[in-house]
């Protein structure tokens, strides 16, 4: 692990390259990637941004590979984890399908093969953070992270992924899913990263051709995937609030030639305003690809935001209803968790603290929190008010849902994916910490939960 002047790359000491927008643009595939660093992360004092992404397009194979990761905010190197996950992952991912592709297009039709190939980027992936740790003489729970992978060649996407990110995917016949799961631990405050291995590992896709998908790490994907599913019978668009992926597939799928530099700047002056920030405290990264000849051929999603907010509304009610008699601090509108308590005090020191917890062995990690079911489903009550006033900036509405209570697509029996439902709790305050191999909290400021659907507008660009 050697930088260009050949000296050895001291972890504790340096960071990652940042990935702050990256584009692709030709005549088969639009797409962009971005990571910004999350406002907790900016008033933590030198805590870098612990999310990588990246996307790449193999010309001769007609492919293109996407990868995002997310750190474990109480491991105190992973976002060196999440960098070198994906960047392993790719490099895999890129040799493995051009052995495959045999110098020509590679088409995602063999299923057991695109398995072998996402499962070995996963292996790759993890043998290379181990790798790296042993080089830099740190213990590898301190490089822990989430990885989701995927594969596309403008028909069909398949996606390896542990953790709690996700991939949406619109399909040709405008129906919107989540093909990914949430892969969170007994705790709604814990999350299966990488490490966990391959028991944990869900390989998903799509049967039905796909006109273009968005992948998000956990900041982006709370704020405008909200989980009410538990809750409230109804699952109105799989919680999907599509007027914030919208402009991404319609900006993507326009014919100008700057389709792709547009788009991201679009998503990173919104990801970047005041009031978003100010509502999503965590990391922030979203990948978005669209495949414009598909997406000229498809039909338009289904979306009504008044169906939608009032199947919200419902799933309030039913959480208002299950908190009857119980006693919270604070009250409905207050934070799940008062500021200056015990999540204030696992916040991440400053910069030259926080190095030095590199080094620590793992047993004087964060201490568990055990956060109530009720308080962290109080969070998504809170969502509630921001939604309310965050609609009137869509215009993206429609008719009514075409489509309720999608789950993700197996892409064929021979693709292993989880059998464990795994819970899809909002994050609590404190966040989330690995579970398996070693479990610590992820420190945050404040939670995804309560930033409600993204205020993208369909119509302007704020």
């Amino acid at each position: 692990m050697n930088t260009k002047e050949n000296k050895p790359l001291d972890v504790l000491s340096e960071f990652p390259p940042k990935q702050e927008g990256k584009t692709l643009q030709n005549g088969k595939i639009c797409a962009f990637a971005v990571s910004l660093q999350g406002a907790s992360h900016i008033a933590g004092g030198g805590v870098p941004c612990q999310d990588y992404s990246d996307i790449r397009w193999l010309e001769t194979e007609q492919i293109l590979i996407a990868a995002i990761a997310d750190g474990v905010g109480s491991c105190a190197l992973s976002h060196w984890g999440s960098y070198f996950a994906v960047r392993a992952a790719l490099v895999y991912i890129e040799k493995a399908v051009r052995e495959k592709g045999g110098r020509g297009p590679y088409e995602l039709t063999n299923l057991a093969e695109v398995q072998e190939i996402l499962t070995g980027a996963f292996h790759a992936a993890q043998d290379e953070v181990e790798k790296k740790a042993d080089e830099a003489q740190q213990a590898v729970f301190n490089f822990q992270s989430t990885l989701t992978v995927a594969l596309y060649d403008g028909v069909h996407v398949y996606c390896c992924h542990c953790g709690d990110d996700g991939v949406v995917v619109q399909e040709q016949d405008g129906v919107v899913k989540m093909v990914t799961k949430r892969l969170k631990g007994e705790e709604a405050s814990s999350v299966y990263p990488l490490q966990s291995g391959p028991s944990k590992w869900q390989i998903t896709g799509t049967k039905n051709p796909a006109a273009g998908f968005v992948m998000a790490t956990d900041g982006v994907l709370d704020a405008f995937v909200p989980v009410f599913e538990d809750y409230y019978g109804v699952n109105y668009c799989q919680g999907i609030y599509y007027p914030f992926m919208k402009p991404a597939m319609d900006g993507l799928g326009d014919s100008d030639g700057l389709a792709a530099e547009k788009t991201l700047a679009y998503y990173k002056e919104f990801l970047n305003s005041p009031d978003y920030r100010k509502r999503v405290t965590d990391d922030l990264t979203v990948v978005a690809v669209v495949s414009p000849q598909l997406l000229r051929q498809s039909g338009q999603p289904r979306f009504n935001v008044n169906i939608w907010k009032s199947v919200y509304e419902e799933h309030a009610k039913a959480v208002r209803t299950r908190l009857k008699g119980k006693t919270i601090d604070g009250g409905e509108n207050s934070p799940a968790v008062p500021e200056k308590t015990e999540a204030a005090q696992c916040e991440r020191p400053a910069r030259t603290e926080y190095l030095k917890t590199a080094a620590r062995e793992p047993e004087e990690k964060t201490p568990k929190r055990r956060v109530s079911r009720a308080v962290c489903f109080l969070a998504g009550l809170l969502a509630g008010a921001v939604i309310a006033g965050t609609i009137a900036f869509f215009t993206g509405g429609g008719v009514a849902s075409g489509r309720q209570g999608t789950e993700p697509v197996v892409a064929e029996e021979s693709f292993s994916v989880t059998t464990e439902e795994p819970s899809a709790g909002r994050e609590t305050p404190d966040g989330d910490k690995p579970v398996g191999p070693a479990s610590a909290s992820r420190a945050r400021t404040a939670s995804a939960s309560q930033a409600g659907t993204a205020s993208a507008s369909d119509a302007g660009k704020n």
